[in-house]
């Protein structure tokens, strides 16, 4: 081959090769690094609807840990660290500013969960947040329950009507759900046993009894009919374990020791069934408990023997062994001022009652003799022996560790706040009026 023609077809290929490696068509794409990117964390679950100020919670869900991203954990739009991470579960110790309703969100590289939702109590008193707003006329608090049990109905410039609700926890706010299958008519009184779950309820004509803290509905009794001295009132009811006891002011009575299997109804014999309307009442018991010293059953109350013989007022102090048989062991201490009108009876050496000049009076010898200790009490409530609660004139919740010596500050209200009861579980109080219930955890 001539030297000019190699060199020409070498010429040739090396022009050709060398454009095929720049043409984009023939060429292999080059992959690119891609940023990567963090997925969407979800919260599936909390440990619990509400918990307490510096209580730990537990957080379930997914990709809460993911390679190359920082998660971080708010608590009402608040940056709160971690004192366990994994990328199912997050736990971490919940201090928020303010008691009430928070918000719990997981963000991973600017990548947030769906919000949670938890209620928060601090120790001591909490203001509950409510869905509806209701006149309580009394709450019962229960040691091993959540649940608040309450006696109330809708707040209405017509009045309204008694009934039965639940107050439970939810993560947002505390839910009413009114009790079912309750009697009919305006409800009024309700107790709960809390050894045994045992409940009963009264509109004053009927006793309905169940079990399983209204769960299960167990009879309804006629307690007293309308024609009855007593009907229509107020009516006390005492559960010790399976015996049931209530009382229209003593007037009516009826027992139980099998939780209203067998069932006996009584009247009682200081009646005075004269005037224009019907009965007229000489003798009426206020109070009603089993004594811790002896384990006897005390009911104390006034004889209004002025409207019959034209006698001073006495005392009426009654006792009992089985709730059935009374006997009455006072009928002649003069009480001119009345004041066993306002008795509450926790042992024969504590009796507390108010006077007309709003004075906490005490009694350690079956109201034969008073002492003064307290003043400006409107009522009162014992917890114990030693510590009594009480709604002050000044609308204030005050309470004593001894005995009435000295007294503390719990709740101030408004003049025109209406408190209308205070209960107490071992660990727990909770105060109810009308638009609010206060709960104290200690």
């Amino acid at each position: 081959m001539k030297l000019k023609n190699l060199v020409f077809i070498t010429l040739f290929i090396v022009l050709f090769t060398g454009c095929g490696k720049d043409d984009p068509d023939t060429q292999a794409p080059v992959p690119i690094d891609k940023e990567p990117e963090a997925i969407i964390p979800t919260i599936s679950s909390l440990s619990k609807e509400y918990l307490f100020m510096g209580d730990e919670l537990v957080i379930n869900g997914a990709n809460f840990i993911q390679i190359d991203f920082e998660t971080k954990v708010f608590v009402n739009n608040k940056l709160i660290a971690p004192s366990s991470l994994s990328s199912t579960e997050i736990k971490l110790m919940l201090e928020p500013e303010e008691e009430g309703p928070s918000e719990i969100v997981v963000e991973v590289d600017g990548k947030l969960s769906e919000s949670a939702f938890i209620y928060v109590l601090k120790k001591g008193w909490n203001k509950l947040v409510l869905d509806r707003n209701r006149e309580f006329k009394k709450a019962v608090v229960l040691e091993e329950e959540d649940d608040i049990y309450v006696l109330g109905d809708l707040i209405s410039g017509s009045g309204s009507s008694n009934r039965l609700f639940k107050i439970s926890p939810s993560p947002e706010k505390f839910i009413s759900t009114q009790v079912p299958n309750i009697m009919n008519g305006s409800i009024s009184n309700f107790e709960i046993d809390s050894m045994t779950g045992n409940a009963a309820v009264s509109n004053g004509y009927s006793l309905q009894l169940f079990e399983n803290k209204f769960e299960t509905e167990k009879n309804i009794y006629e307690a007293a009919a309308v024609q009855d001295p007593g009907s229509g009132l107020y009516m006390r009811i005492l559960l010790d374990e399976n015996q049931v006891f209530y009382s229209n002011l003593m007037y009516t009575y009826g027992y139980s020791s099998d939780f209203g299997t067998t069932y006996k109804k009584q009247y009682t014999d200081w009646l005075l069934n004269e005037g224009m309307r019907g009965a007229q009442y000489y003798g009426s018991i206020r109070s009603i408990k089993k004594a811790p010293s002896d384990g006897k059953i005390y009911g104390i109350g006034v004889y209004r023997k002025r409207w019959k013989y034209d006698e001073p007022d006495t005392n009426l102090i009654m006792r009992s062994d089985d709730y059935q048989n009374w006997e009455v062991i006072d009928s002649v201490t003069v009480n001119t001022a009345r004041t066993l009108y306002r008795g509450n009876f926790f042992d024969t050496d504590l009796i507390l009652t108010i006077d007309s000049e709003n004075n906490l009076l005490r009694s350690s010898d079956l109201a034969k003799t008073w002492s003064t200790v307290g003043s400006g009490i409107k009522r009162f409530y014992i917890r114990s022996r030693d510590e009594w609660y009480a709604v002050s004139t000044e609308n204030q919740v005050i309470s004593t560790l001894d005995a009435g010596q000295t007294w503390t500050t719990e709740l101030e209200f408004e003049e025109t706040d209406i408190i209308s009861h205070i209960n107490f579980s071992k660990s727990k109080i909770v105060v109810s009026g009308y638009g609010f219930l206060y709960i104290k955890h200690e």
